[in-house]
């Protein structure tokens, strides 16, 4: 955004990159999660969310030298359900990096990775590659041996891969007129297909999704 009235940006940044984000861990459930390990925040040495493998493990290092590693799926939940997510990220329009060169993506079917095969995959991810910047930085990376191109992924194995990403694209505009009839403010898009992408969606389902938005933003106003 700042792009479109400060030209130095785009002088400056040379590429945009971005992961395929599905959200945050807040603070207060970070706080549970340790707690539930007799630790608190002041304990800790190092927090390592995942690497070492794909995902690999979310590595926990305290003050006091032990260490504990816990599997990516006890971290976040068997699935989306159990996901802890501050409310923006489920109104976010944008979280498979509409604006980037380059968007990289995890590559899991169903969404989340396979408890047995992600303690050995060294790392595959997706790529989405948007812009002609972004291809040729991967045409270099490929050519200096920095990266590996295995395989083309077509639009519905990337969806069967980003199942919520799919999900949340087709509710955002419903969440937003929830948010809307609520008095709330709503954040202002551009280009990013949400009405669209809103009518590929069971119009039962937009429903619930607009009232559930309204509910919750009249809770949380009261509250």
């Amino acid at each position: 955004n700042l792009a479109h009235s400060d030209p130095r940006v785009n002088r400056f940044v040379k590429y945009w990159l971005t992961p395929v984000c599905g959200g945050y861990m807040p603070t207060d459930a970070m706080d549970q999660f340790l707690k539930a390990r007799g630790l608190t925040r002041d304990a800790l040495k190092a927090l390592r969310y995942r690497g070492r493998g794909c995902p690999g493990p979310t590595t926990i290092e305290a003050k006091d030298g032990t260490s504990e590693d816990i599997d990516y799926l006890d971290f976040w939940g068997e699935d989306e359900s159990a996901w802890s997510l501050p409310f923006r990220c489920k109104v976010c329009p944008d979280g498979i990096g509409e604006g980037a060169d380059i968007a990289a993506a995890d590559s899991w079917p169903g969404g989340s990775p396979d408890r047995e095969i992600s303690k050995t995959d060294p790392g595959t991810n997706t790529m989405i590659v948007r812009t002609r910047t972004g291809l040729e930085l991967v045409e270099a990376a490929v050519r200096d041996g920095a990266l590996a191109v295995s395989a083309d992924v077509t639009l519905d194995e990337l969806s069967a891969n980003q199942p919520h990403q799919v999900k949340k694209k087709m509710f955002v505009a419903a969440r937003y007129a929830g948010l809307e009839a609520a008095g709330r403010l709503v954040p202002e898009t551009i280009a990013l297909r949400l009405e669209e992408c809103s009518e590929l969606a069971d119009e039962m389902e937009l429903e619930r999704q607009t009232s559930g938005a309204f509910e919750r933003a009249i809770k949380s106003t009261n509250s």
